[in-house]
């Protein structure tokens, strides 16, 4: 089983891309192959998860102190999982709820540890950590994650990047993450960067690579006055 939820996770991040498109331009929840944050992306997952007869729960993660980001529960033979695809990084397997775990996806390393019935999520870099987001154990309220999920787009959430842009895909097996005008992909799992500094650099960046509609992709670009 594990195996059909690692190819169906590798799958997500191929086809419904991570961005903040519909919080810029205010559009509200849109949880298609459209793609969009956390609430969009997980949500989408679990509804895809649910219908194949998976047992999947809705789960919440402390983000900040704040509990705005919701990922995926899921049991897989009698031992607790989280599936998170609503990150602009990818998490390409299920994360363990029973044991400290590590691992590196596309030169991106992440490790986890359990304290006192607490999941801690930490990205590595450059041997340094940096704490995603803390969650319990423990199974939430559903009712409670799905009114999060819908008040998702408060406009009082505040969230670290609603003034810049971020746009994240697996794109012919290697990962690429537009954030604000930096340009990150992996090569044979070894990070690098560029600057999409013009229009046409951008222009051609969703046209070729992320094949996402480019008039959208304008509108948030005009909005956030990212090229004079």
């Amino acid at each position: 089983m594990i195996t059909e939820i690692n190819r169906i996770i590798r799958e997500n991040f191929e086809t419904v891309p991570y961005h903040n498109f519909w919080l810029i331009l205010g559009t509200g929840l849109n949880p298609t192959s459209q793609g969009g944050i956390c609430t969009d992306k997980n949500f989408y997952l679990y509804k895809l998860l649910y219908n194949k007869g998976f047992y999947v729960k809705l789960h919440s993660a402390q983000i900040n102190g704040q509990n705005i980001h919701q990922l995926i529960k899921i049991e897989i033979e009698e031992k607790s999982y989280l599936i998170d695809v609503g990150l602009g990084w990818p998490i390409l397997q299920p994360i363990p709820l029973f044991t400290h775990s590590i691992w590196q996806n596309f030169g991106i390393e992440f490790k986890t540890e359990i304290k006192r019935n607490i999941l801690y999520v930490y990205r590595v870099e450059k041997q340094k950590e940096s704490l995603n987001y803390i969650t319990n154990i423990s199974n939430y309220n559903q009712e409670i994650v799905k009114k999060e999920i819908e008040n998702s787009y408060n406009k009082n959430i505040d969230y670290p990047f609603i003034n810049s842009i971020r746009f994240s895909k697996i794109v012919d097996n290697e990962f690429y993450f537009l954030k604000e005008a930096t340009l990150y992909y992996s090569k044979k799992n070894v990070l690098y960067k560029k600057q999409i500094d013009t229009w046409f650099k951008f222009e051609e960046l969703f046209r070729t690579i992320f094949k996402f509609d480019l008039k959208i992709a304008r509108e948030v670009a005009n909005k956030l006055k990212m090229f004079k």
